[in-house]
């Protein structure tokens, strides 16, 4: 077979018209190129031969017309090698994603979770890059109306997650003294979302939202770490995006694990912001984004939020019932044939355990029932993400809110990705 009768076939596997995002050239000489791969936060080393890539791709340019256009300099395959190359390590994208990528940065922080395998954002878009669970940050409290330090919530839940592994093996599971095998094929961790100088809330919205989308674009599951709850919103935005392309057909419900509803109030309340952690929930509702609420852990809410509440019609049931609420009575919560999205504010736990976060309320759930919840749901539904917020304080060792989210995120994992050995 000659290189000519290859190209229709290769063509197939790739977007038609690429484009070059936005990267900053920090040396070139005769033999190599150094560039800062903006979107992705990554800083390459590349032969001095993508130069060629670079200009030819620096507006959208087609596969097809560039392969023959350069044909006098290389083979179909050697041309294709390289545009590969550049798709895998976040320079070169679909054209029709530029205009969503081009402001669009995700910073490398010190610790990838769990130590899953690092890759820039611009890897979701090849097929090839198909995997379990994708993991990011979103370190934004600008839209809290409590205590600042939300935005150091994915910091600090890193941290912890390194001393907890995730990768292919046996675990105990202390919750029920199983051990459970658990295979997690790709997870990865794309970083945490970039927040510009003096940026507002209104601009970082869509790019959450893109964010989430690529994250599911695949089907992987979803898992974000806040920022403050506002993060929501936009993350199942993104996420129904990506299953409506994919001709998802289920219903979606979100269970809310939060000390309160977030439900906007009326004004002059200062909690009245477009986008605010306190009313992310009503523009999910009013998006139309999920067939069902279901909203545990709740004790504190307003005679203005109540009326609200009684107009939606979620399921709630408030702290003090949730203590006692039966694994049947739960599970009857969430229909068997809805898709599982789980939002945890990390104040649905009473402060005695998690007493780094913004608007503590007392008489919350204890971590362990926390954990006991989530497991229930997450074995018997189907789980498609799952976002933890409003986590503040440092990244150490003494900040134990940060260390219980990062436990529920593997507990949740091993719940979704464990098989039991009997």
């Amino acid at each position: 077979m000659t290189s000519t009768d290859v190209v229709p076939t290769v063509l197939a596997m790739r977007p038609a018209t690429l484009v070059v995002l936005p990267y900053r050239l920090e040396a070139e000489d005769d033999d190599r190129l150094v560039v800062h791969a903006l979107a992705s936060d990554q800083r390459l080393e590349l032969s001095a031969g993508f130069r060629l890539f670079l200009d030819a791709f620096a507006a959208p340019c087609e596969v097809a017309s560039f392969l023959s256009a350069h044909a006098d300099l290389a083979a179909a395959e050697e041309l294709l090698a390289g545009l590969d190359t550049l798709l895998e390590r976040g320079l070169l994208v679909d054209a029709a994603w530029r205009d969503r990528l081009k402001d669009l940065r995700l910073a490398q922080p010190a610790h990838a979770a769990f130590s899953f395998e690092r890759v820039p954002i611009t890897a979701l878009l090849s097929d090839r890059a198909a995997g379990d669970a994708v993991f990011f940050g979103v370190p934004v409290d600008i839209a809290t109306t409590g205590a600042p330090g939300a935005r150091n919530g994915p910091a600090a839940v890193r941290w912890h997650t390194q001393q907890r592994s995730l990768g292919s093996g046996r675990y105990l599971d202390e919750a029920d003294e199983l051990v459970r095998r658990v295979e997690i094929k790709g997870a990865v961790d794309i970083g945490d979302l970039a927040l510009k100088a003096g940026e507002g809330i209104d601009s970082v919205v869509p790019r959450i939202r893109t964010v989430a989308q690529l994250a599911a674009r695949q089907g992987a599951l979803l898992c974000a770490v806040g920022g403050d709850h506002s993060i929501t919103w936009p993350l199942l935005g993104g996420l129904v995006a990506a299953r409506r392309a994919r001709g998802e057909a289920r219903p979606l419900c979100v269970v809310q694990l939060d000390a309160h509803s977030d439900l906007p109030r009326t004004p002059p309340s200062p909690f009245d912001a477009v986008h605010s952690h306190a009313s992310f929930m009503r523009h999910v509702i009013d998006d139309g984004l999920v067939d069902l609420v279901v909203q545990i852990g709740l004790r504190s809410v307003v005679p203005t939020q109540a009326a609200d509440q009684l107009a939606i019609e979620p399921r709630v049931v408030g702290a003090s019932r949730a203590l006692r609420l039966e694994r049947a009575a739960l599970l009857a919560l969430v229909p068997a044939d809805h898709d599982l999205y789980l939002t945890v504010d990390i104040d649905v736990v009473d402060p005695a355990f998690a007493p780094h976060t913004g608007t503590p309320q007392p008489g919350g759930l204890p971590s362990w029932r926390l954990l006991e919840l989530c497991s229930t749901l997450v074995e018997e539904r189907r789980l498609v993400g799952i976002d933890v917020v409003e986590v503040a304080g440092p990244a150490a060792a003494e900040n134990t809110t940060a260390a219980l989210a990062a436990h529920l995120l593997q507990h949740v994992l091993l719940r979704k990705f464990g098989v039991v050995e009997r």
